[in-house]
């Protein structure tokens, strides 16, 4: 699902880039609150103001919470996971590829914001180190894969757990991670002119409901394997 530079063109490109860039500033701003946690300390005192009358004076620091070291192994295993899966992909139009995501299983598992973090990434390794996607298009496969695929796939399951077992919650939204994802850059380049509206369904949609229905199953064996291992239980 890989955009390569031109395609869209440079001013939507450098578009996808600001609106990427927003959201990995309050994804990082979310991640930040969520690792660590503000804490009061006494301010160091120079030798001449000790045995003075004032006050002592109180200064902060950033502390890792506990719980944060929980979450590195996830994230470790996140990260390897959704890189390798998406490294096998096949060319469906000119310029754009299918493959798996693994946008659902890192929002799932590490939760919307550093799910979406993880996938940006690993997209932007891809793109400098391997040339999968160009780095114009980068903002753009940031925005349809870690933005509408790993948040999107988020909270499709947050909103599927209220009426469906957990495990069909999980198929499920990583199965519409994919098809948004697909839904969102099809309309870009229908949008930017690259293709006409019968090619959105026949050659982006229809492929990636079967790359979602995989992806789904996958998604489910994965998360079952973290809640039954110990190693991984937070």
């Amino acid at each position: 699902m890989h955009l390569s530079d031109g395609v869209i063109g440079n001013q939507a490109s450098l578009t996808f880039i600001g609106m990427s860039g927003v959201f990995a500033f309050w994804a990082i701003k979310q991640v930040k609150s969520r690792l660590f946690e503000k804490i009061k300390v006494l301010a160091p005192q120079l030798a001449t103001e000790f045995g003075s009358s004032s006050a002592p004076k109180i200064s902060s620091r950033l502390q890792v919470r506990p719980q944060a070291k929980k979450i590195i192994p996830k994230l470790v295993m996140v990260f390897s996971l959704v890189y390798a899966v998406q490294l096998f992909d096949f060319p469906i139009i000119n310029g754009v590829s299918g493959h798996l995501i693994g946008a659902a299983l890192a929002g799932i598992v590490l939760g919307p914001a550093l799910g979406a973090l993880t996938v940006a990434a690993v997209l932007a390794v891809q793109a400098i180190f391997l040339g999968d996607g160009g780095l114009l298009a980068l903002g753009a496969n940031i925005f349809n894969m870690a933005v509408v695929g790993s948040a999107g796939g988020y909270y499709f399951f947050i909103l599927a757990k209220k009426y469906l077992p957990n495990y069909a919650s999980i198929f499920f939204a990583a199965f519409f991670s994919v098809i948004f994802s697909a839904l969102a850059f099809g309309l870009i380049m229908f949008i930017s002119r690259q293709i006409i509206i019968s090619q959105l369904f026949s050659e982006i949609l229809w492929p990636h409901a079967i790359i979602g229905l995989i992806e789904g199953l996958l998604t489910v064996v994965v998360i079952k394997f973290i809640l039954t291992t110990n190693s991984y239980k937070s």
